[in-house]
């Protein structure tokens, strides 16, 4: 039994029980064994392996696969530890899958079976790399139990129609052929798909062996094996490993996302002599919503060295908010802490090796969501300590994607609009705009005599951003899923940050200071504007979309952006305090001359003082036929 843990929960029995004399709990735990079989349909044509939690006789490496290539059955016992307090537990939930590789070049995997009975099942399962179901194993005392499951990988001759890697890309993906032993006039179904996620290898093309002119980004492809061939192969092409790739991390157990929420460095939890767990205390973990799908926090670019095994062995690089969390947030001030990922199943353990014990001794923690706000390094294995990674690459679009969520007031024309700024460049899709304004163009975006400012619009044929530039999205709806962003893997620092306007001439800025955001008298400063007054944020109020003046005590909130107006561009104020600035914005040629667009307004407009403006932020008297603003709010005389 682990001396930390035993203390631990003395000390909570002690504090229950007032000091009163108690008995000597017992801590429980218990090793769990499970055991699979699995073969092939045909001697030689493939093999299998099986991966899973710890294996018997295997010690602590969960990725030295058994393996079999012959039609008899091969057995993987698989082990699993777990703790339960003051009785031993009674059961554990094992996530294991299993591996076909194609080993015999007439052959090619074609499907997965499993054994039902006395009857072999054919499973929907269109992929080399099979994620079991996960079973709940109660027998805690056999290191030998009775198979419980039976799989088998067949493979099958290949037909006219071959689906392959490109050559010298074996490693990096696999391919599957619907119907493998094809004959002239079938229709076949080819699928692509990545063994290097973390690598950011995803699939990029499809070329036809003897034909240079073919190329299709189809996946799946579906296609009909044409008359008069005897052969004809589809090859799968893949992006180069860049070791490096976009990431979010959500918990099994709990749903939760872990976000950046500073730099603050882990703390060890301790009871007497014993450590109990490493507390990140500078990761949150946040609830699955619209606007964390939106939240660059969440956003997390890692790297490192392959295990073989869809996993990392080390982790070299995590980086999130533009901030390196190696040396930051894994360091507790005496300690730095090695990072690794495996797979288990379809999900996966972050782990780090720290010391339990005043004497010395280490042992294998993992990430674990305990039910508050930060996540620990616990030694719980349960589904709180399992997480699916979600890869933001052009890979998994279709999985998960990073996307900003517009509030529903931020309507204009049709369109809703939204505020970003992030440290990493992305690629805009679904038809978003961006836009900024660009001082050193003051001739193109300020009309002095009508005071129309107009936002300069990204080039549509470029939509990419680069990092640390502030823009004003424009997106079609509301949910995030159809306002994608694809975050791109800028090894090189090919996109340059001042592609269209640098950070000191972009009138637009980005509040990001990692743990909380700016408040207007920082981002003021940041800006080295004269005075807080100039600082001004994208909102909806009253029914009107604006920017509005920002207090200097409230905060800007991370990854948003404000508007730093000068003194030379700022105008007169009214003397009443409470007029419209008479500001203008036009969003490049979205708009016609006349049309309705925003106004830079004072929040302290609001008040029903019955004054008119109309969309020039002139006062009016007696309105004819026309759109103006009444108590900050729109409103047509006819």
């Amino acid at each position: 039994m682990d001396k930390q843990i035993r203390s631990l929960l003395i000390g909570l029995l002690s504090l229950f029980m007032w000091g009163i004399a108690t008995p000597s709990y017992a801590f429980g735990e218990a090793t769990f064994y499970h055991k699979i079989a699995y073969c092939v349909n045909e001697t030689g044509a493939g093999t299998v392996y099986a991966n899973g939690p710890l294996y018997e006789n295997q010690g602590n490496t969960s990725h030295d696969f058994t393996s079999t290539s012959s039609t008899s059955d091969q057995y993987a016992v698989f082990s699993k530890h777990d703790y339960a307090f003051l009785s031993t537990p009674s059961s554990v939930t094992m996530y294991y899958s299993l591996h076909a590789v194609n080993s015999n070049e007439n052959y090619q995997f074609d499907h997965w079976e499993t054994k039902n009975g006395n009857n072999w099942v054919v499973i929907d399962e269109p992929s080399l790399i099979y994620d079991a179901p996960s079973e709940t194993v109660t027998n805690s005392t056999n290191n030998d139990p009775s198979v419980s499951a039976r799989y088998k990988a067949c493979f099958s001759l290949k037909g006219v129609l071959k689906a392959e890697v490109a050559v010298g890309q074996e490693n990096l993906g696999h391919v599957m052929n619907s119907k493998v032993n094809n004959t002239t006039g079938d229709v076949v179904t080819l699928t692509a798909q990545s063994t290097q996620s973390f690598q950011g290898v995803f699939f990029s093309h499809w070329t036809i062996d003897g034909n240079s002119t073919y190329k299709s980004t189809e996946n799946p492809l579906t296609v009909k094996v044409p008359e008069g061939v005897t052969s004809i192969v589809y090859r799968a092409h893949f992006t180069e490993p860049s070791e490096q790739t976009y990431c979010r991390f959500e918990n099994v157990g709990t749903g939760k996302f872990i976000s950046l929420s500073s730099l603050n460095k882990a703390s060890v939890r301790k009871d007497g002599n014993n450590y109990t767990a490493l507390i990140m205390n500078g990761l949150k973990l946040i609830s699955n919503s619209s606007s964390s799908m939106g939240d660059p926090s969440t956003v997390f670019y890692i790297g490192g060295t392959s295990d073989n095994a869809e996993g990392i062995s080390s982790v070299l690089v995590l980086n999130s908010q533009g901030e390196d969390l190696m040396p930051q947030v894994f360091v507790d001030g005496n300690n730095s802490y090695s990072v690794k990922i495996k797979k288990e199943g379809q999900y996966y353990r972050i782990s780090t090796t720290m010391t339990v014990n005043t004497d010395g001794t280490t042992g294998e923690v993992f990430l674990t969501d305990e039910g508050k706000d930060t996540p620990v390094f616990s030694n719980t294995q349960g589904n709180n300590a399992l997480w699916t990674i979600h890869f933001l690459d052009e890979g998994h679009l279709n999985e998960h994607a990073f996307g900003v969520a517009p509030d529903s007031r931020m309507l204009l024309n049709g369109k809703y609009y939204t505020t970003l700024y992030t440290t990493f460049p992305y690629k805009m899709l679904d038809g978003i705009k961006a836009y900024y304004l660009d001082i050193t163009k003051a001739d193109q975006i300020y009309n002095e005599q009508t005071k129309k400012i107009t936002f300069l619009e990204v080039p549509e044929n470029e939509k990419i951003i680069p990092k640390k530039m502030a823009v004003i999205l424009e997106c079609s709806g509301t949910n995030p899923e159809g306002n994608r962003l694809l975050p791109i893997v800028d090894k090189n620092n090919s996109i340059s940050e001042g592609k269209y306007v640098t950070d000191k001439n972009n009138l637009l800025k980005g509040a990001l200071v990692v743990g909380g955001g700016l408040t207007g008298a920082q981002a003021a400063a940041k800006s080295k504007l004269p005075d807080q007054d100039y600082v001004y944020v994208y909102s909806a109020k009253n029914g009107l979309v604006s920017f509005f003046k920002w207090s200097g005590t409230k905060v800007i909130p991370n990854n948003k952006v404000y508007l730093a107006v000068t003194k030379d561009f700022e105008g007169e104020t009214s003397s009443d305090g409470n007029a419209a600035k008479g500001y203008t914005f036009i969003y490049g040629n979205d708009f016609e001359e006349g049309s309705i667009a925003t106004n830079i307004d004072h929040p302290e407009q609001t008040e029903e003082d019955g004054i008119i403006y109309n969309l020039q932020g002139v006062k009016v008297t007696n309105p004819s036929t026309g759109v103006y603003i009444k108590n900050g709010k729109k409103y047509i005389v006819k």
